[in-house]
């Protein structure tokens, strides 16, 4: 499942409606809705009842978003966090010169720690599973599907961090037997 059709699923639930949703989110009704239709597909259920005048979760649509909403607020929140910071950090400054002034360099590097952790909260939000030093409580075991590809973060045309799937290369038969060699 694709994290964008999870976060419209969650957008339209929580807004009623497909047009709201767009509005909130600043995207158009008609890719949300696309969006949603890919998510209800892969799961094999509804889980938005559609009339003309209103949107409502199914049954199978609440239990998911009883799921998710925690999980998008929470890691929403970080996000939101991230960005006052951004803005705290564009009106940093430091006093006295850079000799022996820690003050001074990190200063320098408040812009790339919250872009870091940007886009570690974004590819974390991305990622269902847990491996290695990322644990998910909603996700604890790891997946072999999720082992075939790794998350690439990208600046996108908007200078947003844009998160991608990128197939893991397979380790070459040399390195394989270096790997071998030093067990």
């Amino acid at each position: 499942m694709e994290f964008n059709d999870l976060a419209a699923f969650v957008s339209v639930a929580r807004a009623g409606g497909f047009r709201d949703a767009a509005r909130i989110s600043n995207v158009s009704a008609s890719s949300l809705s696309i969006a949603v239709r890919r998510l209800e597909a892969k799961l094999g259920m509804r889980l938005l009842n559609r009339t003309t005048r209103s949107v409502a979760p199914t049954e199978a649509g609440l239990r998911l978003l009883e799921k998710l909403a925690p999980l998008f607020s929470e890691m929403e929140e970080a996000l939101e966090v991230i960005a006052k910071l951004k803005v705290r950090a564009a009106k940093a400054g430091i006093t006295g010169n850079r000799e022996y002034n820690g003050g001074w360099h990190t200063a320098l590097d408040l812009d790339n720690l919250l872009t870091v952790s940007e886009i570690v909260a974004r590819a974390a939000l991305e990622r269902k599973e847990s491996r290695g030093a990322q644990f998910r409580d909603d996700y604890p075991e790891k997946s072999e599907e999720w082992a075939k590809f790794n998350l690439r973060v990208t600046k996108a045309a908007d200078g947003e961090p844009e998160v991608s799937r990128v197939p893991v290369v397979p380790v070459p038969a040399e390195l394989k037997q270096v790997i071998e060699e030093q067990k």
